[in-house]
């Protein structure tokens, strides 16, 4: 369990870290609760941000595309009709 403050907008952090992979949040939170650690303060939305801005989304547009179209068909890269039950 990381000590974190009380009013972090998680919605707003995750527009700062999308398109980033779970790996990379995993290593941003570790790094941002080092960094509190070290400096004897909370985890803060401020150095969860510092920490993100560190990272750039391994997707490119292409491939958010094909994961959007993905998801839009339920799951299904070719979507059509389903047989049976």
């Amino acid at each position: 369990e990381k000590p974190i403050e009380i009013g972090i907008d998680f919605e707003e952090l995750a527009s700062v870290t999308d398109g980033l992979i779970c790996s990379d949040l995993k290593l941003i939170a570790n790094n941002a609760a080092l960094k509190a650690l070290r400096e004897n303060i909370l985890i803060s939305y401020k150095i969860l941000v510092d920490e993100a801005s560190q990272f750039k989304s391994p997707l490119n547009q292409a491939d958010m595309e094909r994961y959007l179209k993905f998801e839009a068909n339920g799951g299904y890269i070719n979507a059509r009709a389903r047989i049976g039950f």
